[in-house]
């Protein structure tokens, strides 16, 4: 019997969802042996999640600040549609209480998702709230790159120091990201983790500070700020969601 992975996908400002997986995501499932299902509203809570033995939670726009109890500061964000914030809250609040045995990836927004359904809150734009660590001599690190004119976007790559012992540290097999095997995180975000939600561990930081990746003490939930799909990382963390 296969094992079905569910992906979250783009739902715009009319609760449209737009049913097709990215290519990387697709390569990704299949590569681990998964067959992936798109998680789309009509199909209604309960039977979506009974179509899939573990749920992804795909990047995306920024998650509306009153889900952590805060405002618009007025930063350049790109809110989440209200169909699509409603229906990926809604499933980790049903995965939460009514299937808290199957596994959940939460990737970039995914992860701040994990993060604010557990009460946690967020940095609306890390350029202009977040200050990296004390005794960290450089800039702010770039989490996303801007190309020339900077009107278009890339992925930032940056090293990443796993915390020893950790679900991450543990299936990777070492504390910083790159090593002669891995290379550096493929970063695509400019909120990040401000206050640590409920019952969660970080499992990650950049050079900077910022939390890049989660873990809950008590569900199979792990989160990455980073865009696996997209870097080496990829294939151990698909592994860890099907195992």
């Amino acid at each position: 019997m296969s094992f079905t992975l569910g992906f979250t996908c783009p739902i715009d400002a009319t609760g449209h969802a737009h049913p097709q997986l990215k290519p990387h995501y697709f390569q990704k499932a299949v590569a681990v042996g998964a067959q992936p299902v798109l998680l789309t509203p009509d199909r209604g809570l309960t039977a979506a999640l009974a179509a899939c033995d573990a749920v992804v939670f795909t990047g995306g726009p920024d998650i509306p600040p009153e889900y952590y109890h805060a405002t618009d500061r007025g930063h350049p964000c790109r809110w989440l549609s209200p169909h699509r914030a409603t229906w990926e809250f809604s499933l980790l609040q049903a995965l939460r209480t009514h299937h808290p045995h199957k596994k959940v990836l939460g990737i970039c927004l995914g992860m701040q998702w994990i993060n604010v359904a557990c009460g946690g809150t967020l940095y609306q734009h890390l350029p202009a709230e977040f200050a990296p660590t004390a005794g960290q001599t450089t800039p702010h690190l770039g989490h996303v790159t801007t190309t020339a004119g900077g009107h278009h976007f890339t992925d930032a790559l940056h090293p990443v120091h796993l915390v020893p012992s950790g679900v991450l540290h543990q299936w990777v097999g070492a504390t910083t990201l790159p090593t002669p095997t891995l290379e550096k995180v493929a970063s695509f975000h400019h909120q990040g983790i401000e206050k640590l939600g409920t019952d969660l561990t970080a499992q990650a930081h950049a050079p900077d500070g910022l939390i890049e990746a989660i873990a809950h003490q008590h569900l199979p939930w792990l989160g990455v700020q980073w865009h696996p799909e997209r870097d080496t990382t990829g294939p151990t963390l698909f592994r860890w969601v099907v195992s």
